[in-house]
């Protein structure tokens, strides 16, 4: 992430991605980021961004 100072409880679609990345995930992609998590009904903070937590505890419940 350019900024290491994001916090991870307000992140954009597009920095939950970038995160998923770095931890070496080869599937997070713009269209699978908008699939899983927008689609699929993960949580979003009333600004739309996402609680990183909140998001791999959703994963680890509803992505098998």
């Amino acid at each position: 992430m350019a900024n290491s100072k994001r916090n991870p409880k307000s992140l954009r679609l597009a920095e939950l991605k970038e995160v998923f990345q770095l931890a070496g995930s080869h599937e997070a992609s713009d269209e699978t980021m908008e699939q899983i998590i927008v689609q699929g009904g993960a949580i979003q903070n009333p600004d739309g961004t996402y609680n990183l937590f909140h998001v791999v505890a959703w994963l680890a419940k509803n992505v098998k």
